[in-house]
């Protein structure tokens, strides 16, 4: 009885988060367009993509559709919007200024992606378990990286971080493959468990600004021979280079 409480209380929080998404679109209002879902916001003229699952291929968000002889632009690309769906790889139009959580988690064939300028937060489970991106390319205006935003993802060997940069969350990068990461100055935060079963990881260069570094942050990157901790850093939480061999 309490596990089938706890299982309502997780699906009732995703559903929540998932409306909160598209707090200002009419829910009345949905468009469908060769098997794409869009929410539409008829005040303010713009949509966003609510469900995405079946698509597949290379994808190409269109910057605006028609309906009802009207024209509304995309901004946003709703809470699992593509979860499990096929697709290979994702085009932005400029138009796109949020992109929600677990937008594309599970997209186990999805293997490059460039997220638009503009886009400040890469929210929790974005590309969790994208298991073929191998290629990410991060705008100028991000300022964090959410977590589990790419956990698993077993293909992602390298990343560049951006100068704007300042929060890089929980288990945000934990089990993938990267082989070496620059943290830029701009960051202040390592969340728990960023890094951590990063087997690959050999190399790190930390911010010459970075606090604080989380509990299991590095927990058993087992490739990591050396690192030089900046003297700005005023906490390292339990276990953040356990099993650093």
């Amino acid at each position: 009885m309490k596990k089938s409480i706890i299982i309502f209380l997780v699906i009732l929080l995703s559903l929540g988060e998932r409306l909160d998404a598209y707090a200002d679109f009419d829910r009345n209002t949905q468009y469908e367009i060769n098997g794409v879902e869009y929410m539409l916001d008829t005040e303010n003229m713009v949509a966003g993509i609510y469900r995405a699952q079946y698509s597949g291929g290379d994808f190409v968000v269109p910057s605006t559709i028609t309906y009802d002889n009207k024209v509304y632009t995309i901004t946003c690309i709703g809470n699992s919007a593509f979860n499990v769906s096929y697709i290979t790889s994702i085009t932005f139009p400029n138009t796109i200024t949020s992109i929600e959580a677990g937008a594309f988690t599970d997209c186990r064939n999805l293997k490059s992606v460039t997220i638009p300028e503009g886009i400040t937060k890469i929210e929790r489970g974005t590309f969790k378990r994208c298991h073929a991106l191998s290629s990410v390319s991060l705008p100028e205006s991000l300022t964090s990286i959410e977590k589990e935003s790419f956990r698993e993802c077993i293909s992602l060997n390298t990343i560049t971080l951006p100068s704007n940069l300042t929060t890089i969350g929980e288990s945000a990068f934990r089990e993938s493959s990267l082989n070496t990461i620059t943290i830029p100055n701009s960051v202040t935060t390592i969340g728990d468990a960023a890094f951590s079963y990063c087997s690959n990881l050999s190399s790190i260069t930390l911010s010459n600004n970075l606090t604080s570094i989380g509990k299991y942050a590095f927990l058993k990157c087992t490739s990591l021979n050396s690192i030089t901790i900046p003297n700005s850093v005023k906490e390292i939480n339990n276990y953040a280079f356990e099993e650093c061999i």
